[in-house]
């Protein structure tokens, strides 16, 4: 009866812990998200951040970077690790805020950043990459 109860207690215990390291996981990526939506897409340095999505394909994950403007020839997709992908391209002419806005006008823009946390660990070396239309696909295999 005390090992029943035992094993019973144990499997309570291990289902707590999974659906607690589960939702915390949920957590950390809505408050990343938050973050990353309310920091600015630019940078003083003359970097903009482009737009991108991610997407489950089950076996793989798609990384779609939104590139307008960027000259398809400097484009560089960099695997920091198995979790993180560095993104940079030279834009095609300078862009500045006087163009839209007088207020940092003097801040200038040659150029496209960003680092991409990924949801699970990828293969790197199995990545494909495609620019169509100064949009960047990115298929990687998860590990």
């Amino acid at each position: 009866m005390s090992d029943e109860l035992d094993r019973v207690f144990r499997e309570m215990e291990d289902y707590i812990a999974r659906r607690l390291r589960e939702k915390l996981a949920e957590l950390y990526s809505e408050m990343h998200s938050l973050a990353s939506m309310m920091s600015p897409m630019w940078h003083h340095e003359g970097y903009l951040e482009p737009l991108y999505a991610i997407k489950d394909l089950g076996t793989h994950i798609a990384i779609y970077i939104d590139l307008p403007c960027a000259e398809e020839s400097s484009i560089d997709v960099h695997f920091i690790d198995r979790r993180r992908i560095e993104i940079r391209a030279k834009l095609r002419e300078s862009l500045s805020f006087s163009d839209w806005s007088t207020r940092f006008s003097s801040t200038k823009f040659s150029e496209y950043r960003t680092t991409i946390a990924l949801p699970v660990e990828v293969d790197p070396s199995r990545a494909k990459v495609r620019v169509k239309r100064g949009v960047v696909e990115i298929v990687v295999p998860k590990a």
